[in-house]
C-alpha cells in the first residue's frame, strides 16, 4: 500500500462500499422461485422464508462478471473518495440530485420496456420486488454521483485549455474546412443515391403536386379546393416540390431531389465549418478544433444529416448558429449585443429557425427570455428584445396574415396535445368501466372515444391524436378539458404512466436509436391501393437497388458505434440529456453558471422531445447532434477561461 501511495483508510472504505454495491447493481427485479426445484428446508408457506430465498435469486451467479464489476467500483469509488473533500456544497447537492433523477429514470426506463408499467414493480404482491429495485437503483444512483465528480474532476483538471489558442480564423481556413467536410461526405451522397427522406417529405412532395394524403385531414380547414397546409412548413414544402418538379422536367424526378441533397449538403458543409471557425476565435487550439473536424467527417451520423431532406436538418442548421451566436453572447460578457451586425444576423437566423419549424418560436421566446432575466441590465437587453421581437412580429405576420391570403391551410392543434390525449386514452383503456355517459359524450365530441382503446400505442400518439375531430368548437375543447382534469384527478399514476410510456427512451441510457433514414421514402408505393403505380408511379423516388447493401453497412457501423465506449456520447440519443447535465455542473463547478446558457436551446430542445408524438425519435433531438462535439470543445477549452484583455482586444 506504501509503495503505490495509496491511502489505506480511503482504500478500505472503497472497498467495502463496492463489495456492497457490486451484487445489488446485478439484481435481476423479477426473477422468483422456481416451483419445480424448490430448495431444500425451504417452507413455501412462510413469507419470510420466501423473501429471503427470492432475494438471494436475485442476485448474478457470474462471479467473473462481479469482480471486474467490483475491482472498477472500488477504483472508481477511491478516486472520487479523495475528490468528495475538495467540492463545495452546492456543486455536490446538485450532484447527487441528478445522480438520483438518473437512476429513477434508468428505472422507469426498464419499467416500461420490459412490463410496460410501473405497477409491476411498485405494486407487486411480492415484496421482495420493489426491495429489489431500491437496492439496484440506489446502488445505481450512488455509482452515478462518484462517476460525475470523477469525471468533472477529470476533465476541468487535465482537458481544461489553459490559455486561448492563437490561430484566427479567416475566409481560407473557413474554406478549407468547408472542402474537408464536402470531400468526406460526398461517398455518402454517391451510395446513398438521389439522398435519403422520410415520410413527411413525401407528403410535402406530394401537397406540392396536389396528391391528396391523410394531412388534408389534419386541418380545420378541409376541401377539394386546398392544395397546401402548414401542417409542415409551407416554404419547406415549397422547395422540396420545387425541386421534384425540376427533377420531372430534367426526365426523372430524382435528378432534381439529388440536386436539392447535393446543394443541402454543400450548405451543411458551411455550417460545420462555420462551426469550426467559430472554435477557433472562441480560443479553441488549433490542435483540438482539427479533431472536432475529425469527428464531425468520420462519424457517419454526420454525413448522413447532410443527405437527408427533410424539414429536420434545415432547422438543426439554424439552431446551430443560434447557439454559436448565444455563445459569443456568453464569451464576450454580452458586450457583442452593441453590434449592429451581430443582431441584424442573429434577427435574420431567428426568423428563418421559426419559419424551418413553428416551434422554434417557443424555443426562441424561452431563451431570450432567460437571457433577459440572467442579465437584468437595460441596456444590453433591449437591443437583443428588439433583435428578436423583430422577427417574431414577422413570423406572426407570416403565418396570420400571408399563409392565409395564398389560401393555405393552418396546422391542427392536435400537434400540441399529444400529452393529454395519450392520458385520456390510457385512462379509458385501463377504466373505461368507470367513465360516465356525459363524460364519453365530451370526449367524443374531440377524439373518437369507442376507438381509443383500439387506436391506443403507448409510445407513439400519432393514431389518436390524428382522430382528431377537427370540426370540434371551443365549446367542445373546453368540456373535453373539464373531463380530463376530472378523470385525472381520480387516477393520477394512470396519467404518468401515459406520459411517462410515451417518454422514457429520452432519458434511457441503454437506448440504441436508429440515428437517421438510410432510403428514400416510399410513402406511395406503399400504398398501391390508395395510390395506383399507373397513375403515380411518375413520384416514386427510389434508391437504386446496386447500393443497397452499402446502405445497410452504413446503418450497422452507425449501430455498432453506439456499443463503442466514448465514441457513442455522439450517436446515443438516451445520453444527450445527461451529457448536457454534465456540461451544465462542468460550468458550476467552474463557478461560471451563465454558461449553461449555451445549452439552453438544448435543455429546451429535450423538454419538446417530452412533449412530442414519438417516443425515441432521434430526429427530434438532431438539433443536440448537430452541436454535440462542439460542445465538447466550447465546455472542455470553455470561453469562460479567455483572459479578460483577450475579450477586450476582440
Amino acid at each position: 500500500m506504501e509503495g503505490l501511495n495509496i491511502k489505506k483508510p480511503q482504500f478500505i472504505r472503497a472497498l467495502i462500499l463496492s463489495a456492497i454495491l457490486s451484487p445489488c447493481l446485478s439484481i435481476k427485479l423479477m426473477k422468483t422461485i422456481d416451483p419445480t426445484g424448490v430448495y431444500l428446508f425451504l417452507d413455501t408457506s412462510d413469507p419470510v422464508m420466501v423473501f429471503w430465498r427470492n432475494l438471494y435469486l436475485s442476485f448474478s451467479n457470474n462471479r467473473i462478471h462481479l469482480l471486474l464489476t467490483g475491482i472498477a467500483l472500488t477504483t472508481l469509488f477511491y478516486f472520487g473518495m479523495q475528490i468528495k473533500g475538495t467540492v463545495y456544497r452546492p456543486l455536490d447537492a446538485l450532484t447527487v440530485l441528478i445522480a438520483i433523477i438518473f437512476s429513477a429514470c434508468q428505472f422507469i426506463a426498464l419499467c416500461y420496456k420490459k412490463y410496460g408499467t410501473m405497477r409491476v414493480v411498485l405494486e407487486a404482491e411480492d415484496p421482495v420486488i420493489p426491495f429489489r429495485a431500491i437496492l439496484k437503483y440506489g446502488a445505481m444512483a450512488v455509482v452515478a454521483y462518484y462517476v460525475f465528480i470523477v469525471f468533472l474532476e477529470i476533465v476541468d483538471k487535465n482537458f481544461t485549455q489553459k490559455r486561448a489558442g492563437k490561430t484566427r480564423p479567416d475566409l481560407s481556413i473557413f474554406f478549407i474546412s468547408a472542402g474537408l467536410f464536402f470531400i468526406a461526405f460526398l461517398p455518402y451522397f454517391l451510395i446513398f443515391y438521389p439522398g435519403t427522406s422520410n415520410e413527411d417529405t413525401t407528403l410535402q412532395i406530394m401537397q406540392y403536386f396536389n396528391v391528396k394524403s391523410y394531412i388534408h385531414d389534419m386541418t380545420p380547414l378541409r376541401g377539394d379546393e386546398v392544395q397546401y397546409t402548414n401542417h409542415h412548413p409551407y416554404i419547406e414544402t415549397l422547395i422540396f416540390g420545387g425541386f421534384a418538379k425540376l427533377g420531372l422536367a430534367l426526365g426523372d424526378i430524382r435528378r432534381g431531389v439529388a440536386l436539392y441533397i447535393f446543394l443541402h449538403m454543400i450548405c451543411t458543409c458551411l455550417v460545420f465549418a462555420l462551426g469550426i471557425c467559430y472554435l477557433l476565435r472562441a480560443g479553441v487550439t488549433l490542435r483540438r478544433t482539427v479533431l472536432v473536424q475529425g469527428i464531425v467527417m468520420i462519424l457517419p451520423i454526420f454525413p448522413m444529416y447532410s443527405i437527408c431532406m427533410i424539414k429536420d436538418t434545415i432547422y438543426s442548421a439554424f439552431f446551430f448558429i443560434m447557439t454559436l451566436m448565444i455563445a459569443e453572447m456568453v464569451r464576450t460578457n454580452f458586450k457583442v449585443l452593441k453590434d449592429m451586425r451581430f443582431l441584424v444576423t442573429f434577427s435574420v437566423n431567428a426568423f428563418l429557425f421559426m419559419m424551418s419549424k413553428v416551434y422554434g418560436k417557443h424555443v426562441l421566446i424561452c431563451t431570450v427570455a432567460v437571457i433577459v432575466v440572467v442579465l437584468l441590465v437595460r441596456a444590453r437587453t433591449a437591443p437583443l428584445l428588439i433583435a428578436t421581437l423583430i422577427p417574431l412580429i414577422a413570423f406572426r405576420l407570416y403565418i396570420s396574415v400571408l399563409l392565409p391570403a395564398l389560401g393555405v391551410a393552418p396546422g391542427g392543434i392536435q400537434e400540441a396535445l399529444s400529452v393529454p390525449f395519450q392520458q385520456t386514452a390510457r385512462y379509458v383503456t385501463e377504466y373505461g368501466d368507470e367513465v360516465t355517459k356525459k363524460e364519453k359524450k365530451a370526449i367524443s365530441a374531440v377524439l373518437p372515444y369507442k376507438k381509443l382503446a383500439k387506436l391506443y400505442n403507448p409510445e407513439l400518439s400519432d393514431p389518436v391524436k390524428n382522430k382528431y375531430n377537427q370540426d370540434a368548437t371551443k365549446e367542445d375543447l373546453k368540456a373535453y378539458f373539464k373531463v380530463w382534469y376530472k378523470m385525472g384527478k381520480k387516477q393520477p399514476l394512470c396519467y404518468l404512466e401515459a406520459f411517462l410510456h410515451n417518454t422514457y427512451m429520452y432519458v434511457d441510457m441503454s437506448k440504441k436509436a436508429r440515428m437517421e433514414y438510410y432510403k428514400m421514402d416510399t410513402f406511395i408505393q406503399d400504398h398501391p391501393k390508395t395510390y395506383p403505380p399507373e397513375e403515380y408511379s411518375w413520384l416514386y423516388i427510389e434508391n437504386p437497388p446496386e447500393t443497397t447493401s452499402m446502405r445497410y453497412a452504413v446503418n450497422q457501423i452507425i449501430l455498432i458505434i453506439q456499443k463503442v465506449p466514448f465514441l457513442n456520447f455522439f450517436v446515443s440519443l438516451g445520453m444527450l440529456p445527461w451529457i448536457l447535465g454534465f456540461f451544465a455542473i462542468l460550468s458550476i463547478k467552474r463557478r461560471k453558471p451563465k454558461d449553461v446558457l449555451i445549452l439552453l436551446p438544448a435543455f429546451l430542445t429535450i423538454a419538446l422531445c417530452l412533449l412530442s408524438p414519438v417516443n425515441g425519435s432521434s430526429r427530434y433531438a438532431m438539433p443536440i447532434f448537430y452541436m454535440l462535439p462542439y460542445f465538447m470543445a466550447l465546455f472542455a477549452d470553455h470561453p469562460s477561461v479567455i483572459p479578460t484583455e483577450r475579450r477586450d482586444e476582440e
